[in-house]
């Protein structure tokens, strides 16, 4: 592999080579927009804005903003594979397999009415194939009308609903792991992860190029394809700002 003198000019060319390092480092110039003077990285709630000391040449150390974190930034690169905000795929990739997440629309299922109404798909949720919305949905539907049964305190209603096997049961089945406590332990032989790519690239390609993490069954796929933006030469802005959770869903709170 050749190795590359990031030191000396032009040395990009030699770095995209066939021949050269798996990573590429572009460096930009960033100019604030709106006439300002700075520009704003993204914060996390509690923490702020990452500042780390990176060690460079002569001992020395440069203060580095993270901007866009990896995780960040695929889903920045997954935004292009869709066209617009209506989560189907741009038509460039129209045909490329992708998992969606699919309800009713009305307030009680029907038979007379699939579930067709798109709630969020595999490239716009942040684990990807992984989220529960996904694992603990159905396939192979079939409705079960309303039954009665009848106990000894009376008679109770099974009200009619959507039946079917669970997406995690699906995968887990042509997974071809071992089950040796269920939700808690599985054995993966070695032979089966060739079954774990084959059947992810299936289902959702893009959850093998940015990576993917089945915890419960303990598996976890790293990225293909990663990238990070940064800041050299950075310094903390002393602001303030506060977010509120008017739903209380989350565990953020107020963070000030």
């Amino acid at each position: 592999m050749t190795k590359v003198d990031i030191t000396k000019d032009c040395w990009q060319k030699s770095a995209i080579k066939s021949d050269g390092p798996v990573c590429l480092v572009i460096r930009a110039a960033l100019e604030p927009v709106a006439g300002l003077a700075r520009f704003q990285p993204a914060g996390f709630p509690e923490i702020g804005h990452v500042i780390y000391e990176a060690p460079r040449d002569g001992g020395r150390r440069e203060k580095v903003c993270i901007v866009d974190s990896p995780a960040s930034m695929a889903n920045h690169l997954e935004s292009v594979c869709l066209n617009g905000l209506d989560n189907e795929l741009h038509p460039e990739l129209a045909g490329m397999p992708y998992v969606r997440c699919v309800t009713d629309r009305g307030d009680s299922p029907s038979a007379n009415q699939q579930p067709d109404r798109v709630v969020c798909t595999s490239l716009t949720e942040g684990h990807r194939i992984a989220s529960d919305y996904f694992l603990e949905g159905l396939v192979s539907r079939e409705w079960v009308p309303e039954r009665k049964k009848s106990k000894k305190n009376g008679e109770t209603v099974d009200p009619a609903h959507w039946t079917g096997t669970a997406f995690r049961d699906q995968l887990r089945k042509e997974f071809g792991i071992k089950e040796v406590k269920r939700d808690k332990t599985y054995f993966i032989w070695p032979e089966a992860w060739w079954n774990i790519y084959t059947t992810l690239f299936k289902y959702d390609p893009n959850s093998l190029l940015h990576g993917v993490m089945f915890a419960r069954e303990q598996i976890k796929l790293y990225r293909i394809l990663t990238a990070h933006l940064e800041a050299t030469g950075a310094a903390r802005v002393g602001t303030s700002g506060v977010k509120f959770d008017r739903l209380g869903k989350t565990t953020s709170g107020q963070p000030i």
